[in-house]
């Protein structure tokens, strides 16, 4: 057994749990802050008077700040340690969200939320890469998909407490309780500290490169993505985030404006389809985790990658049907149903991306992939009023240009390398152990 196959033992049953639990709190929380923002944009817009491009600068300074979070605390984590930059980024997280509740001014609210935004990058890389290395790489699938699927609560809550603070503290201090609430993290940095060990794996690494003191590198290991191998990957991996979030924002943003202007859905029925559809997408991630690990991290992403282009085409050939006061009748609704389930192949997207890059460079790559795809497939929201105005202002029109984005997600996904070890041809050479004799290689241990 070399050091890093005796890494992956060395975890109690409590740590790995710890582990799970705070990667499921931390990708909530994260959903979270970027939601329930939106949900009180509007007050913030009216208590600061501000103008509508001020308002999408706000929402802009988290998005933005996520980009530069997931570059810098992945060079900590691949540097410093997984649990170090994790603990980093959630105190930076923490006090960013609590600071802007107190804001007096746009440049003020501007750069917290910008502060946020860093540490919120920082978060989900730093949380899943440890998550990765501890979890046994034969249940990697179902256990991200219970990380991934956290985001499902965090929207909900964001829209309860958001509407809630509104209702009960008034519009004027309504939108800064929210904002306060995002201060959270701060509680989940407390138990990180306490309660979750550092990767033993990257431990283990940090160990190989000490002990052959004439081998160590004279650069980083980050600037390895440079090498073809890695840099295929990891544009590659940018590509197939950034579609997936350009699919879902897309659709799941203008979705209710189109069901009550243009084809005449009460309001609380398009509360009923989406709280119907809410644990179907819940029991969607878990479905293709398990077969995520089963089957690999391909077929994990391809099956529900390809429920999502059935179901954009279902929309695009009933786009013309009205409701007509059953939803059961109405094929608008179970093709919304068969998008909530694609909308789990971003379950296999934690290991998938972090499998693919050694450990010496592993946090610094999943975290950039996943926060500057995110930033670049969030554009979708943009692009589409534009869309639907060049086509005669069709919001529907606009919206379709999720599905050439959904078929480019696809086929990504076919392209990428397997690395679950069920489908690789050697079992026992998993990915921490494959990245671990990678990097004695090149150092020429």
């Amino acid at each position: 057994m070399n050091d890093a196959q005796a890494a992956l033992s060395a975890y109690s049953s409590g740590q790995k749990l710890a582990i799970i639990v705070s990667a499921i709190l931390g990708f909530g929380l994260d959903m979270y802050n970027v939601l329930i923002l939106t949900f009180v944009l509007g007050a913030i817009r009216a208590s600061m008077h501000l103008s509508l491009g001020q308002a999408g600068l706000i929402a802009t300074a988290t998005l933005v700040g996520s980009v530069i979070g997931g570059a810098a605390f992945g060079l900590v984590g691949d540097r410093y340690g997984r649990k170090t930059a994790l603990q980093w980024a959630l105190a930076m997280f923490s006090i960013g969200a609590i600071l802007s509740a107190f804001s007096n001014s746009f440049e003020m609210l501007f750069g917290l939320r910008f502060i946020t935004g860093i540490g919120l990058g920082g978060e989900w890389g730093a949380g899943m890469v440890l998550f990765n290395e501890v979890w046994n790489a034969r249940r990697r699938g179902i256990g991200s998909a219970c990380v991934q699927g956290s985001a499902v609560l965090g929207t909900a809550v964001a829209s309860v407490v958001g509407i809630w603070a509104l209702k009960q503290y008034g519009p004027e201090l309504g939108w800064r309780v929210a904002l306060l609430t995002g201060g959270a993290p701060i509680l989940l940095m407390i138990f990180v500290r306490f309660a979750i060990p550092e990767s033993k794996l990257w431990q283990a690494h940090q160990h190989s490169l000490a002990s052959a003191p004439a081998a160590r590198r004279v650069r980083p290991e980050w600037l390895d993505l440079l090498l073809p191998t890695y840099r295929l990957r990891f544009l590659g991996g940018i590509a197939w985030i950034m579609s997936y979030m350009f699919t879902f924002y897309a659709i799941l943003v203008f979705l209710p404006t189109l069901w009550i202007k243009d084809m005449a859905v009460p309001p609380a029925e398009v509360r009923s389809i989406v709280l119907i559809g809410t644990p179907i997408s819940c029991g969607a991630y878990l479905v293709f985790g398990w077969l995520n690990d089963r089957q690999g991290r391909r077929i994990g992403a391809v099956i529900p990658g390809s429920i999502w282009v059935i179901s954009l085409a279902l929309m695009a050939f009933f786009s013309t049907q009205p409701y007509a006061g059953s939803l059961v009748a109405w094929p608008m609704f179970w093709s919304y149903l068969l998008f909530v389930i694609g909308n789990a192949s971003l379950g296999v997207s934690g290991p998938w991306i972090s499998e693919l890059f050694p450990v010496g460079m592993r946090s610094t790559a999943t975290s950039s992939i996943y926060m500057m795809g995110r930033a670049i497939g969030s554009l979708a929201p943009v692009v589409v009023p534009l869309v639907a105005a060049a086509a005669g202002g069709s919001l529907f029109l606009g919206m379709m240009i999720a599905l050439p984005s959904a078929a480019l997600f696809l086929l990504i996904g076919f392209m990428l390398p397997e690395t679950a070890p069920r489908k690789t041809r050697d079992a026992a050479m998993t990915a921490e152990t494959y990245g671990q004799t990678t990097v004695t290689a090149k150092n020429g241990a």
